[in-house]
């Protein structure tokens, strides 16, 4: 019994809730190693990845399918990333997001600024 005619005979018949369970765990994982959130973010895409992968490979049977799924799936977005990266190698585009200028707030008007500080009260006349 080899593991990839398993793989390919549980790819044809698959569940609502196995599609469901794999699209939550790539969705997560590219979340997890994407530059999106930050890193509370990044940790909590992380801990919904592993969820959705321990219960994918929970509702597959046999569950080493489900984790032949999960580690095909992850090498796959290594390829996709490992392509992008050399095609914009190849086009000259290899780190263009970092020259992008991120605009600045422009700093308030000085009157603004001396308009919200306290002012100080006047000196008590003693007459």
């Amino acid at each position: 019994m080899n593991p990839f005619n398993e793989l390919d005979n549980q790819l044809q018949p698959m569940q609502s809730l196995q599609l469901l369970l794999l699209f939550v765990f790539l969705s997560a994982y590219v979340a997890a190693i994407g530059g999106v959130f930050g890193p509370r973010g990044r940790v909590r895409a992380s801990a919904l990845a592993v969820l959705a992968a321990v219960g994918l490979c929970a509702v597959v049977t046999p569950w080493a399918v489900g984790a032949l799924l999960v580690a095909t799936s992850i090498g796959a977005v290594g390829v996709f990333v490992a392509a992008t990266m050399l095609m914009c190698r190849a086009l000259g585009l290899a780190g263009a997001v970092t020259r992008v200028r991120v605009a600045q707030p422009a700093a308030p008007a000085l009157g603004a600024v001396e308009a919200l500080r306290p002012h100080d009260p006047a000196p008590a006349t003693a007459n």
